[in-house]
C-alpha cells in the first residue's frame, strides 16, 4: 500500500546503494542524481536510503551455521585500503571461506581488524562457533604462516587439521 505513494522507483535507491557501495560520497550522490534524473536528492535522503545495507550486513555477520557440510576452510587476512572522513587508510579484513562437498566457495565471515593478532582471530573463529559452525566434518584448514591465525585454529578448534601454503 505505501508503494504507491512512494516518491523514487524503486530503481533509483538502488542506484544510490550501488554509487555508495562503490565509493562514491552521499553528497556526490545526490548531485549525480540531480544531473542524471533533474530530481533533487539531499545527501541526507541518500544516507538514509543506503543505511538498509547496514541493516542488511549486521544480519549476514549474525547469520547461523547450523547443519552447514564444510570440506575445508581457507583463512587469511587481506589488506585494505579504507576511505573514510579522514582520508584514506590501511586496515585488514580476516576473511574466513569455506568450500562445501560440491566445491562451492563461500565467504563464512569477514572482521575488519587492525591486524592479524591472536585475539583478533580468536574473535572471529569464536563468533563462528557461537553461530553453529561445525569443524567435525572439515578435512583441512588451510592458512599461510600467521602464528596468531595458527595459535587461534589451535585454540578454538584444536582437532582441526592444518596446512600452511606459502
Amino acid at each position: 500500500m505505501l508503494e504507491q505513494y512512494a516518491r523514487r522507483e524503486p530503481w533509483v535507491n538502488q542506484l544510490m546503494r550501488e554509487m555508495f557501495v562503490a565509493g562514491v560520497s552521499t553528497r556526490r550522490v545526490a548531485l549525480l542524481l540531480r544531473t542524471l534524473l533533474e530530481a533533487s536528492v539531499s545527501a541526507s535522503t541518500v544516507s538514509r536510503t543506503v543505511s538498509e545495507l547496514d541493516r542488511q550486513v549486521c544480519a549476514w555477520h549474525e547469520r547461523r551455521f547450523d547443519g552447514q557440510r564444510l570440506r575445508y576452510l581457507i583463512l587469511d587476512g587481506v589488506s585494505l585500503r579504507k576511505k573514510g572522513a579522514r582520508g584514506r587508510s590501511k586496515c585488514v579484513a580476516l576473511c574466513v571461506y569455506g568450500i562445501t562437498h560440491e566445491g562451492k566457495r563461500e565467504l563464512l565471515d569477514y572482521l575488519p581488524a587492525s591486524g592479524e593478532s591472536e585475539a583478533n582471530w580468536v574473535a572471529l573463529l569464536e563468533d563462528l562457533r557461537r553461530r553453529g559452525l561445525q569443524v567435525e566434518e572439515v578435512e583441512l584448514a588451510v592458512t599461510d604462516g600467521a602464528q596468531g591465525l595458527i595459535n587461534a585454529l589451535q585454540f578454538v578448534f584444536p582437532r582441526l587439521r592444518l596446512q600452511r601454503c606459502g
